[in-house]
């Protein structure tokens, strides 16, 4: 009996001990769930907060582009009323003409074409820059918009508030995170000087394009399927803006495969294979809104060229003017070539070199130095200078360098990814020193472009010439219907001596009442140019004909008088 009592006992006490440590452990496993709770709980606030302050920078950066496409750009390009309600300067107004005689043409195919140009063949309005992806949308609501409507002020808006934001979203892919950076970023890349001074090329202001670009080489590491159409997508719409573009864009994509090789990833063939597909598209696209039918090769490849002192010297500079200009070996270089970065980005690329975070860039992002070098040798051309001094001199055929005379413009796709990449180095410091140098170099960056500002606001708001010659062809000019000049442009016509105001003013006034005209400025000559077309024997009634005095002289049976140099004949 006492036995049994005692195993009962030692059961009961086995028994207890049991309960007690499924208590401890049910206790603990009570403890881990709230505890985890709490951390889901806090996750959950912090993922929040994150996504607001997330939506807030986003929200500053949409507010900030806008007020700054609103200061750059004037109501009277954006909405113009009158026939003087157009850019003052060559381009613009090269562009603007080409405009008003589209919009008046009926539609033909190709789709750029207009015959009231260089009639009976006519000319395609992307020989003037006319920016394709917003003038065939407006051609099409042309009979809802003024008379005298022209897209150049709906772009410059575009461009002006789409360049901060484009550098936020490249920062984004990049994978920056902090709003100071992002909006630093934005800040700098609409203080860009080589983007500002860019101002007198209306279409060459979409720069964005190139910064879309860089952001989509970056997304190709993280979702290269989805990237693969981005870039498709991108890519056809960057040759409705330029072909210029185009090229960097496609030349930044291409970068992607080599660094995706360069770390062994099997998406590789993603960015060529998108360069290929958006190749067969634009092919097509060309053609159909006849870029085909103008001359691919212009010559010139080597002059309009980049100085490998330019990045570095602070050309066009608020803060270091006291700086003696640039000696440039070639004139045409101090333009098409003009490429200082800004001494704010300089300051954060010299704070970079301290760093030294580039180990990453060559580990992580091959093909960008190979793409840099790449783009760098092109835009210095066959012939690289170092301020004065010539460096070196090939012969070599380069590819495509008829298609891109103005090479100097392929630093810009550098000049951004130093942008991307001196706002990404800050992240190796404190936040407190991060924000303070970037405070301290957007400063420094808005401080330097201020003159590049002023002279860009300045270009815009100009108004055209309405002297008394101007009021004289005007009067001239009613009732015609043709306005013929001679010698015709690419065979002798001087647009960039002393007539040239007055020639371009000539192309202003014709479209003011639809005169059709038998030549006119392109960036490229026609495939149909003949330079052996002379006036007709007798001048009709309805026609207008212009003589540049030094390099034609009208007919003895012209009834001519003197205009700006000019010599005008018309029929009484």
């Amino acid at each position: 009996m006492l036995r049994a009592f005692g195993r009962a006992g030692r059961l009961w006490r086995r028994i207890d001990a049991l309960s007690r440590i499924l208590n401890n452990v049910y206790l603990v496993s009570k403890l881990y769930v709230l505890m985890r709770l709490e951390i889901l709980r806090r996750n959950k606030i912090r993922d929040f907060l994150s996504e607001r302050k997330f939506g807030l920078t986003m929200a500053c950066a949409v507010v900030m582009s806008a007020l700054f496409a609103i200061y750059m750009t004037p109501l009277r390009l954006l909405w113009p009323m009158g026939p003087d309600d157009m850019p003052a300067w060559m381009d613009g107004i090269q562009n603007a003409v080409g405009q008003r005689y589209y919009f008046r043409d009926h539609f033909r195919w190709p789709l750029l074409d207009t015959r009231l140009i260089t009639p009976p063949e006519g000319l395609s309005i992307a020989m003037v820059d006319a920016t394709p992806i917003i003038t065939l949308p407006a051609k099409v609501l042309y009979p809802f918009l003024p008379v005298w409507f022209t897209t150049i002020g709906l772009w410059f808006a575009v461009s002006f508030f789409l360049q901060p934001l484009s550098a936020i979203v490249a920062l984004i892919a990049s994978g920056e995170r902090r709003s100071s950076a992002l909006l630093v970023g934005g800040v700098m890349a609409a203080c860009m000087p080589f983007f500002l001074a860019r101002a007198i090329h209306v279409t060459l202001m979409g720069q964005f394009v190139i910064l879309f670009s860089i952001a989509l080489y970056f997304y190709f590491f993280t979702n290269p399927i989805r990237a693969f159409w981005y870039s498709v997508a991108l890519l056809v719409v960057t040759l409705l803006v330029h072909p210029y573009l185009l090229a960097m864009a496609a030349a930044v994509i291409l970068a992607t495969s080599l660094s995706m090789l360069g770390r062994r990833l099997s998406f590789w063939w993603a960015p060529l294979a998108s360069v290929g597909a958006s190749a067969t598209i634009c092919a097509f696209l060309a053609w159909s809104l006849g870029y085909f039918r103008s001359q691919s090769d212009a010559g010139g490849y080597g002059v309009f060229s980049l100085n490998l002192l330019a990045p570095i010297w602070p050309m066009h500079s608020t803060l270091m003017e006291w700086i003696p200009p640039l000696t440039y070996a070639r004139p045409e270089q101090s333009f098409e070539g003009y490429a200082w970065l800004g001494a704010g980005l300089w300051a954060l690329l010299l704070v970079a070199a301290v760093l030294r975070p580039t180990r990453l860039v060559w580990r992580r992002h091959t093909g960008v130095p190979v793409l840099a070098v790449t783009l760098i040798l092109f835009a210095a051309s066959t012939e690289g200078w170092v301020g004065g001094f010539k460096v070196w001199a090939t012969d070599a055929h380069i590819p495509f360098s008829g298609m891109f005379r103005a090479s100097g413009r392929f630093f810009w796709p550098v000049g951004y990814f130093l942008l991307i990449f001196g706002v990404r180095a800050t992240r190796f410091l404190s936040p407190p020193i991060a924000v303070l140098l970037l405070s301290a170099a957007v400063s420094l960056q808005i401080t330097d472009t201020h003159d590049l500002r002023r002279e860009a606001r300045s270009l815009l708001r100009a108004t055209p010439d309405e002297g008394a010659s101007t009021r004289a062809l005007r009067l001239l000019m009613e009732k015609k219907k043709k306005l013929s000049i001679y010698p015709l442009y690419e065979c002798g016509l001087d647009l960039w001596g002393d007539h040239q105001s007055a020639i371009v003013n000539l192309f202003r006034l014709a479209s003011e009442r639809r005169l059709t005209l038998n030549t006119f400025y392109t960036s490229r000559p026609s495939n149909a140019l003949d330079c052996s077309i002379k006036p007709e024997k007798v001048q009709s009634e309805d026609s207008l004909e212009v003589y540049e005095i030094e390099k034609a002289s009208p007919p003895s049976n012209r009834n001519c008088s003197t205009i700006d140099s000019l010599s005008v004949c018309f029929v009484r």
